[in-house]
């Protein structure tokens, strides 16, 4: 059997493109903090459903409708991986003195649990093209054209930047936030001083969103001007406050978020770029 090629223009790259794209819409996007939360206590409609919104989305987006196997083989083997991912970090991690799970333990089970997901979906689409089964118009590429796969890309870069990126940095300032809380200033995270809830996400999301446009339009001294007004606004709030520590958490997540978004963005445009 040769070895199954993955030019882009070709129908396996396409399918491919789709079936990641899939991949991360519904892990990073629709998935909700309640999902996550279930699955952790190991509910098993949790990874059944996460299962089945898999599956329907890899089968909508691969567009190749007579490929029942891609939908089946997620449909069994996601829920596999994330009960594998759940079990290894609650039995097999070692634990900080409170019960919660180091920052290394966290990140190291995020990425071997996507880099899981992601090898499985490459294996399926190279067995698939090694047999001769990923032939005939891909439904998408019917319709919209070689447009498809900018669309798919600019959809996984887009998901990569802005939400997974917040899942990522959330997971590196946990520590700051923890010792902000422990610091003994019960105020520093209280909901009048830090604002909404979700204010944050939000803001963190909206400038990751603007990094990804200004460098796809070729506009980076815009990502300049959004780091010079998000630090006029944050002066006011720290001088108000006068609290380094909290000054140090902001100037930290910001730089990371920042930093995710830079890459990602760079990312997205390089793969736009070549296909």
């Amino acid at each position: 059997m040769s070895m199954p090629c993955f030019a882009m223009d070709s129908d396996t790259s396409v399918v491919l493109l789709g079936l990641v794209a899939a991949h991360l819409a519904i892990d990073f996007v629709f998935q909700t903090d309640e999902d996550v939360r279930s699955k952790r206590q190991f509910r098993t409609w949790a990874f059944a459903k996460h299962g089945l919104l898999h599956a329907a989305a890899a089968y909508c987006l691969s567009g190749l409708w007579p490929l029942w196997q891609i939908p089946a083989v997620v449909l069994l083997v996601h829920p596999l991986v994330d009960l594998a991912k759940e079990a290894g970090t609650r039995w097999l991690a070692q634990r900080r003195p409170d019960g919660g799970l180091p920052v290394r333990w966290k990140l190291g089970a995020l990425l071997a649990d996507q880099a899981l997901h992601l090898g499985v979906l490459f294996a399926l689409v190279a067995i698939l093209d090694g047999g001769g089964q990923i032939s005939g118009p891909i439904f998408w590429t019917a319709v919209f054209g070689p447009l498809w796969v900018k669309m798919l890309v600019l959809a996984s870069g887009f998901i990569l930047s802005v939400y997974a990126g917040g899942v990522v940095i959330g997971i590196l300032v946990e520590p700051l936030v923890k010792e902000l809380r422990s610091s003994g200033d019960e105020s520093a995270l209280s909901p009048r001083r830090r604002g909404f809830e979700k204010g944050g996400r939000y803001i963190g999301q909206l400038e990751r969103t603007l990094i990804l446009l200004f460098v796809l339009v070729n506009q980076p001294t815009g990502v300049g001007f959004l780091v010079a007004a998000k630090s006029v606004f944050r002066f006011g709030d720290l001088k108000e406050h006068e609290d380094r520590m909290e000054a140090e958490y902001i100037i930290i997540g910001t730089m990371l978020s920042f930093a995710w978004g830079l890459v990602a963005a760079w990312l997205t445009q390089y793969v736009l770029q070549n296909i």
